[in-house]
């Protein structure tokens, strides 16, 4: 029988090691019921339970995994003179690793500091790193991030030189999380990138597709949505692949983010109602709690305030976590917006006014900006004094300083576009137009590649990470930095800059401008997976890039499924008028036979020629994009068009006809309401 549970230790151990953590779970659930115990003695029968404790953690089987740890508990309560002073540290730790998961930080901070005591020398290297990412993370709860960044990197201190790859990865993914927490989002990057190429060198499937949703959360946080789409397809390809189900459920909660940012409730809340079903199965209340609150919030963005108010509350008496602060910031947070697009400035201020003295105990500079802001916005419907008024300004002001310092765009125009409208409101109109260009601004580049370029500059530095893992020359980054800004800029412009030229902008009398987009994207987008939309997205626009090489057409951006483009700068094109429709007419001809997964799909096409302002924002960041009327108005003729038809202005018609000495054919369709511009007279390339 000796033989047979080293048979069984030896099965299990393969299992894990290959990462087969479903397979783990069920061969020793089996093996446990198919044994008579009482002929072993409590030690082996605790290490099977402690196996099936870790099966279902790694699963993150919450409900699972938590009752198993029950049962551990009770066993150790009744036999700890039995258990082997590993096994009792283990148990410690799976004990406090319920108890964090259920909120009891108190009882976890006992738990943990208990199974260290039992984790004191070299050989038992694995668990104390494990016991000391766990007391990290309790940390991380408390929001002492200072103290948790000490103890993780205590851990990879004491793991250093080992072979325990998988566990070192562990660590930068807690850094990580923990620079993200705090948005800094270079530093976090940086992390998870070692994480990942450490998973990968331990062929560690399970390790890097959570990386991977970590890196897509990132560059949706930048506002980069294709490239975070791009990041949770692999992910949630991996995730399929190995049937997990909560890296799947973290996907879908990621998606329902992405939606969510684009103004798409709707799909938002669908994907959130996805994830809450598989969240519910593992048992996973704090994953629940933050998803409950985001469907809260797709109903508040539609003012449907009763749905809205009802989810918050499901969320806060079913799920919250009681010694989680942050859950209870996170519902002041959403009850004071809730009020405050209400009106009802009294119940907003209660909230508000909480949510801003809890994060002042706790020091949680994220979470105070907003109550801040919120408390200016009340002060100032309140104030009967210009001292009061002031006063009510100044917090505004603080919480747009803060995250102008973390660099958070979203919660920048937020802040800036209530700071423009309280000084308009005091006819104080040059503080009101200094804030709104700063709006403006920001909500073009949140809308525009400027974070997308952003983020490429970010993948340059994983490069370059990765020359320094492999001992490259400084040359070789060199020349890595060089393809790279020939791949994220125009050729002149990237030559320009590689010269040393620092400030790029130009202004032509007359470019072409396009604009596509896809009819009906939003029915095509629920009708197919996430990963099938990435996908086809991404060999359209790859067909259209390369139709725009093809015709000398410079690419400027794409936003969600619409594609802008333009010819005659950076480098003129006396002709760029007959460029630019030759390129719309291959592409609308392409489309035509193009399908999302069996499903036709038609294009709309807007073109405007006139004059524009084209340049290189950022010293370090670089985004090179264009400004002007003209831009306004090829935009409003793509969305004013007719599906499978390419509308053209007046000026278009004019420039190509010039152009080409009437080469082209063009239909007039008559005045068009555009907005923001009156009627203006349009036209059908054909």
């Amino acid at each position: 029988m000796n033989d047979l549970i080293l048979e069984a230790e030896v099965t299990f151990t393969k299992y894990i090691r290959t990462y087969q953590y479903q397979v783990a779970e069920e061969f020793i659930i089996s093996f446990v019921q198919s044994v008579d115990w009482k002929d072993y003695e409590v030690n082996v029968f605790c290490t099977f339970l402690l196996y099936q404790y870790e099966a279902c953690y790694k699963q993150s089987y919450y409900s699972k995994s938590s009752h198993v740890a029950e049962k551990l508990e009770h066993l150790l309560q009744e036999n700890e003179q039995s258990i082997s002073e590993v096994n009792i540290g283990k148990i410690h730790l799976a004990i406090a690793q319920t108890q964090m998961i259920s909120m009891n930080v108190e009882g976890a901070e006992l738990s943990v500091n208990k199974a260290l005591e039992k984790f004191k020398n070299e050989s038992d290297l694995v668990y104390r790193a494990s016991v000391l990412y766990t007391k990290g993370s309790l940390y991380k709860i408390k929001g002492e991030y200072q103290q948790a960044l000490s103890v993780y990197s205590d851990a990879l201190h004491e793991l250093n030189g080992s072979t325990e790859f998988t566990l070192m990865a562990n660590g930068h993914v807690f850094i990580g999380m923990l620079n993200f927490d705090q948005s800094l989002f270079d530093k976090a990057f940086s992390m998870y990138v070692k994480a990942l190429s450490l998973y990968e060198k331990e062929g560690n499937l399970y390790g890097k597709s959570a990386v991977l949703i970590n890196l897509g959360n990132i560059y949706r946080r930048l506002s980069d949505n294709q490239k975070a789409l791009e990041y949770y397809q692999q992910s949630l390809e991996l995730n399929q692949q190995l049937d997990r189900k909560s890296g799947i459920a973290n996907v879908y909660a990621s998606m329902g983010n992405i939606y969510f940012h684009l103004d798409d409730f709707e799909k938002a809340a669908l994907y959130y109602r996805n994830s809450i079903e598989m969240y519910e199965v593992l048992g996973n209340k704090s994953a629940l709690y933050s998803i409950y609150n985001n469907v809260g919030s797709t109903y508040l963005m539609n003012k449907q305030y009763d749905q809205a108010i009802e989810y918050y509350n499901k969320a806060f008496e079913r799920y919250r976590n009681t010694g989680n602060y942050t859950e209870e910031l996170y519902y002041y947070v959403n009850l004071g917006q809730l009020y405050l697009k209400q009106e009802n400035y009294s119940l907003a201020k209660e909230y508000n006014e909480r949510g801003l003295q809890l994060s002042k105990e706790k020091g949680d500079q994220d979470r105070l900006h907003e109550f801040l802001s919120s408390l200016g916005i009340i002060y100032f419907h309140e104030s009967v004094s210009d001292a009061e008024t002031a006063t009510s300004i100044s917090f505004v002001e603080q919480a747009y300083a803060y995250t102008v310092q973390a660099n958070m765009k979203f919660e920048q125009a937020t802040h800036a576009n209530r700071l423009s409208d309280m000084y308009s409101k005091m006819k104080d109109w040059e503080s009101a137009f200094t804030y709104h260009k700063i709006f403006h601004d920001l909500e073009a580049e949140i809308h525009s590649s400027d974070i997308r370029k952003h983020a490429e500059i970010m993948e340059h530095n994983r490069k370059i990470l990765e020359a320094e893992q492999h001992q490259q020359s400084e040359l070789s980054a060199l020349r890595e930095h060089s393809r790279l800004l020939h791949d994220i800029l125009p050729s002149t412009i990237a030559e320009r800059i590689i010269a040393g030229e620092k400030t790029i902008a130009e202004e032509t009398a007359s470019v072409s401008i396009f604009f596509s987009d896809i009819v009906g994207f939003t029915s095509i987008a629920e009708s197919i997976s996430p990963s099938a939309l990435v996908r086809n997205l991404n060999k359209l626009f790859s067909i259209i890039d390369n139709l725009a090489d093809k015709h000398g057409i410079e690419k400027i951006k794409t936003i969600g499924d619409s594609y802008m483009a333009v010819c005659g700068i950076p480098e003129h094109k006396h002709d760029h008028a007959i460029r630019m429709a030759e390129f719309a007419k291959e592409v609308m001809r392409f489309s035509e036979s193009f399908n999302f997964e069996d499903r036709a799909i038609e294009l709309r096409i807007g073109i405007h020629s006139g004059p524009a302002v084209a340049g290189v924002i950022g010293l370090n960041r670089y985004s090179y994009d264009l400004w002007g009327d003209s831009v306004n108005i090829a935009s409003r003729l793509e969305s004013t068009g007719m599906p499978g038809k390419i509308q053209v202005s007046e000026s278009f018609v004019s420039e190509l006809s010039n152009q080409s000495k009437g080469g082209f054919i063009t239909s007039y369709r008559g005045e068009t309401e555009m907005k923001g511009k009156g009627t203006m007279k349009t036209y059908t390339l054909l």
